[in-house]
């Protein structure tokens, strides 16, 4: 058992590495392909655009980690939305529903193929 945590380790720490590095290369190419011809700006190097991204992560995200970011957390904006339909009534529920098929044409006839589909497994 102990084996297989300090393998995954290795793995994990593996694979972060490389999409850092990874992360820093498509930055740098991107920077050179598109800032010195559009805006005369200066050429990087790899070191300079894991600068960049660190720095760019600091300022967009602060300092906490991806994953205990709030986004992130498994189940999040399902359980806000929950928690926001539960406080509705039924009328506020139904308004709710038109609104969204106004919107978002697809999602109405989805959820009555749905219904469909769960009456006729139903009725069989």
């Amino acid at each position: 058992m102990r084996r297989h945590w300090i393998l995954y380790a290795l793995k994990v720490a593996f694979f972060i590495s490389v999409g850092f590095f990874l992360f820093g290369w498509v930055i740098m190419k991107l920077w050179n392909l598109t800032v010195p011809s559009l805006f005369s700006g200066p050429m990087i190097t790899f070191s300079q655009a894991l600068g960049i991204f660190v720095i760019s992560r600091l300022l967009l995200c602060g300092v906490r980690p991806l994953w205990k970011s709030k986004a992130n957390k498994r189940g999040y904006w399902r359980r806000k939305m929950e928690k926001h339909l539960s406080s509705m009534t039924p009328e506020e529920k139904e308004k709710l529903r038109q609104a969204y098929a106004r919107r978002c044409g697809q999602w109405q006839e989805e959820e009555t193929q749905k219904e469909e589909n769960r009456k006729e497994v139903v009725n069989q």
